[in-house]
């Protein structure tokens, strides 16, 4: 699993993905399995600084990702880091019993 993350984060940024296209902003929108790896990568501090990809997380597997992979939860690590101070930066949607 956590090899899975690295290995999608690693993807993510060979295609520029996460940067500044041609000066255009990148919306970076990540569901499920997708919604865990940006969630990552926030937690990292690659998306949703500033001159940073905004991002929306639907659904992210994130507290299953961290159960199997042995490994804090993403959500909890972007928690940490006090990302609430750029909200308009990062969005997610996610059920009350998902």
């Amino acid at each position: 699993m956590r090899t899975s993350i690295e290995t999608s984060i690693k993807r993510v940024n060979r295609e520029g993905l996460s940067a500044d296209i041609n000066h255009h902003r990148v919306f970076m929108i990540g569901f499920s399995w997708g919604g865990s790896v940006v969630a990552e990568m926030i937690a990292r501090g690659m998306v949703g600084g500033v001159n940073q990809s905004s991002a929306l997380l639907i659904a992210p597997t994130t507290a299953l990702v961290a159960k199997v992979a042995l490994q804090e939860d993403a959500a909890l690590k972007i928690a940490k880091l006090g990302m609430a101070a750029n909200p308009r930066k990062i969005t997610i949607v996610h059920g009350k019993h998902d």
